[in-house]
């Protein structure tokens, strides 16, 4: 069974393809088979694939029924690579809720702004329904600060909000 690990928010434009796709580089230059899902119906990393130059498989999955939530997962743990890594829409829908429920890691970008911090209640709200419904109480969850710019009082203080959750 491969190791997942989900990038998911439920804001646009919070790097959640850009981490996906270099976690991917990352892992791959350290010789592990990895796939990377690209659940998002825009196919950013789908997109950044189609030049051929990364050392990984991108498999566009788009999920948007709920009721074809069941086969999507199906066919995202039959996919061959030792890590899967999801690169989830962004907002709640089957892709996300589906990405988050069958996770082993579920990384969330997160911005500075109020806006981005509201979509991480609700990004957390769907790791806690998870961890309700899963005898391993998983998945695991780690926020990764985004495009924080450290020089503005808001960029200064993002570590101790993210304490908070």
């Amino acid at each position: 069974m491969p190791k997942i690990i989900t990038v998911a928010n439920l804001k646009g434009g919070c790097g959640k393809s850009t981490i996906a796709v270099n976690l991917a580089g990352e892992l791959a230059g350290k010789g592990m088979a990895v796939v990377v899902v690209d659940a998002d119906g825009q196919g950013t990393a789908t997109s950044w694939a189609a030049a051929g130059r990364l050392p990984f498989r991108v498999d566009s999955l788009p999920l948007e029924s709920p009721r074809d939530g069941a086969r999507w997962i199906d066919r995202v743990l039959s996919l061959d690579a030792a890590c899967l890594i999801v690169d989830c829409p962004p907002h709640v829908g089957a892709a996300t809720e589906a990405a988050v429920g069958v996770s082993d890691l579920l990384l969330i970008p997160v911005f500075s702004s109020g806006a981005d911090l509201q979509a991480t209640v609700r990004a957390l709200d769907l790791v806690r329904a998870a961890r309700a419904d899963r005898k391993d109480h998983g998945p695991d969850c780690l926020m990764v600060p985004s495009r924080i710019d450290r020089r503005t009082l808001v960029g200064r203080e993002i570590a101790s909000v993210l304490k908070q959750f």
